[in-house]
């Protein structure tokens, strides 16, 4: 009897597929094992970067974000008794040096150009609470600060949004940070710096860290300091006015809106100084009647109204109205500022007014 074939066959069978079917794995596999190595190294890479992001973080936030912006010092030395805030119509027309002296005492400015009433408010209460000997701030206003343009610096992508976030974060409280969207990349990016030490670097954060570790910074460092920073030059032609009305009063063609956010931080930043027992004087400078005569109605109204609420809120206030002083046309930059010569003359003319004020008071 002859053996059976059928196990021999299967033997057979599985003996010559066997390697054809391995090779057909093996080759239908590889790419797949490939792809496999390739995503676990790409995601080895991933974590370390990750961890390595999150040390770097971590000690930029402890060595250098930390201390030189999470507790930022204002103190300022030599006795200051008056503070000049605002934005730029303050830092034009308010000469610290000139006004300097027996009335005021020793007048220190940190108004800066184009800052948000919300900022300035943010840098005067930390300015109040380094400086408890400060018996009088100075503020520059204006209709043009009750214009949406201020709301556009944070809840938009003007082209000072990022300056105005990123260099007034650290002076922002809980009140103000739950303000600013998300949705702005700059008010995300300001977020992760200060609040958990990615080392973005803007403007020359370098210098500032550098002075830090050397034990040279001292407050008119920070960039959102400001001063008494006037432009030269005369630009008060009819074109100029017609420019300045329409970018911040308008929109679209249309009268533009009054800046909620703005009246809001106005209200705020009296009644902080209220409260404190100092002496809050509202001067609203001297504007080309070019640009005075073509401020909407609306803003007119928003403004006045606001001022008198102030005033009757907060009877210490005192109000300066110089915005319809005739002065010749070359002490103007631009129809709604002074140049460094206007800067200079005005901040004489200020101070005469201001000495008169005190003596009747007194």
């Amino acid at each position: 009897m002859s053996p059976p074939s059928q196990p021999h066959n299967r033997d057979a069978h599985q003996a010559g597929s066997t390697p054809a079917a391995s090779d057909s794995c093996a080759a239908s596999g590889e790419p797949g094992t490939s792809q496999r190595s390739a995503r676990a190294w790409l995601l080895r890479v991933a974590t370390l970067v990750l961890v390595a992001g999150l040390i770097v973080s971590a000690l930029a936030k402890a060595t250098l974000i930390g201390p030189l912006f999470g507790d930022v010092d204002l103190e300022l030395e030599g006795g200051v008794q008056t503070l000049l805030v605002g934005a730029s119509h303050a830092a034009c027309a308010f000469n610290p040096e000139v006004l300097s002296g027996d009335a005021l005492g020793q007048v220190v400015s940190v108004a800066r150009q184009a800052e948000l009433m919300l900022s300035t408010d943010a840098k005067l209460e930390a300015l109040l609470d380094d400086n408890p000997g400060v018996r009088r701030v100075i503020l520059a206003v204006s209709p043009i600060h009750m214009a949406t343009w201020q709301d556009e610096h944070l809840f938009g992508r003007s082209p000072h949004s990022r300056a105005q976030i990123m260099d007034y974060y650290p002076l922002y409280g809980e009140h103000t940070r739950a303000l600013l969207p998300l949705s702005n990349p700059d008010v995300l990016l300001a977020a992760l710096k200060y609040d958990f030490g990615v080392p973005f670097n803007y403007t020359d954060d370098t210098g500032l860290y550098v002075r830090h570790l050397l034990g040279q910074m001292q407050p008119q460092h920070y960039r959102f300091w400001g001063g008494y920073t006037p432009p030269g030059g005369t630009h008060v032609a009819q074109r100029w006015a017609d420019f300045v009305i329409k970018k911040y009063f308008y929109e679209d063609g249309e009268v533009g809106g009054v800046s909620e956010l703005a009246i809001q931080s106005l209200e705020r930043l009296a009644q902080r100084v209220h409260e404190r027992g100092i002496q809050l004087v509202l001067v609203d400078t001297p504007a080309h009647e070019r640009f005075r005569v073509a401020i909407p109605e609306r803003h007119k109204l928003a403004y006045a109204a606001l001022l008198k609420d102030l005033v009757e809120r907060f009877p210490t206030i005192r109000i300066v109205n110089h915005a319809d002083m005739a002065l010749p046309d070359e002490w103007f930059y631009d129809p709604d500022h002074l140049n460094r010569g206007g800067g200079e003359a005005y901040s004489a003319i200020l101070l005469e007014t201001l000495t008169e004020l005190l003596a009747e008071e007194s």
